[in-house]
């Protein structure tokens, strides 16, 4: 290599790091979040059983139906309404059967049943904690015929017989963007009652 193609080279170099950084930066500020501005929230809630902190600028919608459960979902801000950029939480009540036997029910169900997801695919399928519970980490990629291809990452628990399922939702060109933030709102819950 020359001298001359080196500084190319750096210049080059240096030129993507801008726009990456640029473009990051756009992400978070589109979604509601900045390295500068990270301002976190507690959501609580004594008849679910959790407590867990979530970003101020994320919307919230609570649903409490005794025949569909209850859940928590954090819409992303400039995501369409119930798209996929959003965590969700659901607890359902009444669950019996070892957590790795649930877990396996879900995939084979999503595989062979559920008309809603196609191309269903696991990507990690991998044992894990909840607020110190044994719990289920599951990462899918699969076409919802509305939304097209759809990246999630479910983290999944049994606490007496209620099963805890918290599930994150991206479109995959933002899905790795997300992802910090969705793990700090893993981290921080807990669970109540």
């Amino acid at each position: 290599m020359t001298r001359t193609s080196i500084v190319i080279d750096a210049a080059a170099a240096s030129a993507v790091i801008i726009v990456l950084s640029l473009v990051v930066a756009g992400y978070g500020t589109v979604l509601g979040w900045t390295a500068t501005n990270n301002n976190f929230t507690t959501f609580e809630n004594s008849k679910f059983g959790l407590k867990i902190q979530s970003p101020v600028k994320w919307a919230k919608e609570i649903t409490d139906d005794p025949d569909l459960g209850q859940d928590v979902t954090f819409l992303v801000p400039g995501s369409p309404i119930k798209f996929a950029e959003k965590v969700s939480i659901m607890v359902n009540a009444n669950q019996t059967g070892p957590l790795n036997e649930i877990v396996r029910n879900m995939i084979s169900f999503n595989n062979n049943e559920n008309n809603a997801l196609r191309n269903y695919k696991v990507i990690e399928s991998v044992p894990t904690t909840l607020n110190g519970l044994n719990a289920h980490k599951l990462v899918t990629t699969y076409t919802d015929p509305k939304f097209k291809v759809v990246n999630s990452m479910q983290v999944i628990a049994l606490k007496g017989d209620k099963l805890y399922e918290i599930l994150y939702t991206s479109d995959p060109a933002k899905y790795h963007t997300l992802l910090p933030i969705v793990q700090q709102m893993i981290e921080s819950f807990q669970f109540i009652g």
